[in-house]
Order: C-alpha cells, then structure tokens, then sequence
C-alpha cells in the first residue's frame, strides 16, 4: 500500500463514523454536532477562517472507500484529522451546520 499526499475537494470526503474520539455515530450530521458540542471544532474553524489555511504540517489521513474501477470521483473517509477535516467541510458548506450553529458557519465562510 502506497502513501502520498494529494488534494482531495472536499465534498468527496466523509468523517469516520467509528472515531475513537466520539465511538459508533451512523449518522454524518450527529457525528457533525458531535464534533460541534464536544470538540470545539467552531473554534477550530474560526482559526482556520483567520489563517486562511490548514497548518500544512497537520495533514488529513483519508483512506479511498469506493470501488477503484468505479469510472465516478473518488470518495474517501477520514482516519485522521475528523475534527480537521469538519472544520473545512462546515467552512466549505454552511448549510451542512446544525441549526443552533448555521449562522455562525455562515459568518464564518464569508470571512
């Protein structure tokens, strides 16, 4: 198994529903207001919308998930970064926010 480092968009990625962090979660928007609640991951989207970038030495471990002869983009899950990697999808599409977060999230992307 190889390893490199290559630009994924966003929307081709899905966050781990086993994390360690939060356990079994089925449902990607409770594991999104899991992170939101519990992980500080506004704060952590609020320094990313700051900075205007990932700290580029914190990388973002994805493993490929659909069928490499599927002729479709190529869909990923995170194994590394969930909460990094939710930052930049609530950054990327406010909507995906929780109700009581969306205006934040939407302040936020604006920014």
């Amino acid at each position: 198994m190889s390893s490199e480092v290559i630009p994924i968009p966003v929307d081709r990625i899905h966050l781990f529903d086993r994390n360690p962090r939060h356990g079994y979660i089925a449902d990607p928007d409770k594991i999104i207001e899991r992170l939101l609640d519990e992980e500080q991951v506004y704060e952590l989207a609020k320094s990313i919308a700051e900075r205007g970038e990932l700290n580029p030495l914190q990388l973002i471990g994805v493993i490929r998930i659909d069928d490499e002869a599927d002729e479709g983009e190529p869909t990923y899950v995170v194994y590394e970064g969930n909460r990094r990697a939710c930052a930049v999808m609530l950054l990327n599409d406010p909507d995906l926010a929780p109700a009581k977060w969306h205006k934040r999230f939407i302040k936020l992307a604006e920014s």
